[in-house]
């Protein structure tokens, strides 16, 4: 049994799976032959209350909020594709 915290870390990241593997889309590119690639247009604000979300836990293990935007957050590829991505976090956590 995983605690309760741990659990939630990994429902993240399940669903953080499943919005960026396009399983569906995937087998029908390949039954198609072709490449159909549909972004939803409010991924990139729930990717980004994700990472406000991992932040502020971070935050509260006293970790430095500059350091956690600058090396997890924008090393992990799921949000190095959010445009603005580390402004908007500098901004929210008031990082200079």
């Amino acid at each position: 049994k995983i605690s309760d915290e741990a659990y939630s870390y990994v429902e993240m990241l399940i669903d953080e799976i499943e919005k960026g593997v396009p399983f569906q889309q995937m087998y029908i590119d390949s039954a198609n032959n072709s490449i159909l690639i549909e972004e939803d247009p409010e991924h990139d604000a729930e990717l980004l209350e994700r990472a406000k979300l991992l932040v502020e836990n971070y935050i509260g293990m006293g970790l430095n909020p500059k350091e956690i935007i600058d090396d997890i957050v924008l090393n992990e590829e799921t949000y190095t594709k959010v445009a603005d991505l580390k402004e908007k976090l500098y901004k929210h956590f008031s990082v200079l």
